[in-house]
């Protein structure tokens, strides 16, 4: 009897321990896929609004990122003649508005979802940018406003840790608090930046250069790799850069930004800047401006009427902000912490 008790205690002992097993195994996320996405949708918004960013693995299926990658391929092609073979980086503002395929990725459910999941129903579509990178990039921020606002990036080529992919401070998107505060102390940018973007002031040391192979280690950053298909949304106070690497191809990618319709007015306010800064007389290209899709003409509704005079066309080199630019992003920074060494 003694026997048949302990053999019993043994196999329950042995299924708890399965199940218990099972479950670590569900609640442990090894990734964020779109299948994820749908079921988890508000995990995925508290990842991204604590974290700043999210990756979202095989978003796109390879027959549509081929389609991309080709008129990708086709549209910079018409701006830029062999912008794959040109010196330094190249920037194609509106990319997606100047053609009719890639515009359709703004009408897809599942882009519908993710900006709905991590901004809410009332979001707002501000623009595109397509991208040839050749050399990596400083540490800055793309805005520093207090809307929330999104990028999303589609990377068309292979991105590894040790060579082309995304760097991000995870934390940094937030506005008003002591830790962002210190890192825009630290940071150059929106100043242009020579030594990239922590070294030029000192207050962190020196030696932080995401522009030297191998100079960037010491600020705690996360790095995520991305493969073809891959996208990554992060939100645009987010600190990020692009590590120096041995890799010597151009890396092509492009860039889907949103907003809110309840914060239009800063977001017209930062629309009319990047307009002056990239000689654009319309706020958007001419697919999105003449769609007839409901769901595009209502994300643009806000902005569709903005319109500056603008003088010559954009040269597609975007080295430094435009005077315009800096007076917006220094206008929002907010009191500086300043600590001292004999603090407790």
């Amino acid at each position: 009897m003694k026997k048949l008790k302990k053999m019993l205690v043994r196999y329950l002992e042995k299924i708890i321990y399965m199940k218990n097993r099972t479950l670590n195994k569900r609640q442990t996320i090894k990734s964020i896929n779109l299948k994820y996405l749908e079921k988890n949708r508000e995990v995925c918004k508290y990842f991204f609004d604590t974290f700043g960013y999210i990756k979202i693995e095989n978003f796109f299926n390879k027959k549509e990122m081929d389609v991309i990658s080709e008129e990708f391929n086709k549209t910079m092609e018409e701006k830029y003649n062999n912008f794959q073979k040109s010196e330094g980086n190249l920037l194609y503002p509106q990319i997606l508005e100047y053609n009719e395929e890639l515009t359709r990725l703004l009408d897809l459910d599942k882009t519908k979802l993710l900006v709905e999941t991590l901004l809410g129903k009332d979001s707002l579509y501000l623009g595109s940018d397509g991208n040839c990178f050749k050399s990596p990039t400083p540490w800055h921020r793309d805005y520093l406003i207090k809307s929330k606002t999104c990028k999303m990036l589609i990377y068309l080529e292979e991105a590894a840790i040790d060579q082309t992919a995304l760097s991000v401070i995870p934390g940094s998107q937030f506005t008003e608090d002591a830790y962002s505060s210190f890192l825009t102390n630290a940071l150059t940018w929106p100043e242009p930046p020579a030594l990239g973007g922590f070294d030029e002031k000192g207050f962190l040391g020196k030696g932080h250069s995401p522009l030297n192979s191998g100079g960037n280690n010491v600020i705690p950053q996360h790095i995520i790799p991305t493969s073809p298909g891959d996208i990554i949304v992060f939100n645009h106070n987010l600190i990020h850069c692009t590590n120096a690497s041995t890799w010597n191809r151009s890396r092509r990618l492009m860039g889907l930004h949103f907003g809110r319709k309840d914060k239009v007015e800063e977001l017209k306010e930062i629309s009319l800047t990047e307009m002056n800064s990239f000689k654009l007389e319309n706020k958007y290209g001419p697919y999105v401006m003449n769609s007839k899709s409901k769901n595009i003409q209502s994300m643009i509704k806000p902005l569709k009427d903005l319109k500056i005079k603008v003088e010559g066309d954009f040269s597609g080199k975007y080295a430094t902000q435009s005077k315009s630019a800096v007076e917006f992003s220094n206008k929002h920074k907010n009191t500086i912490y300043k600590s001292k060494i004999n603090e407790n």
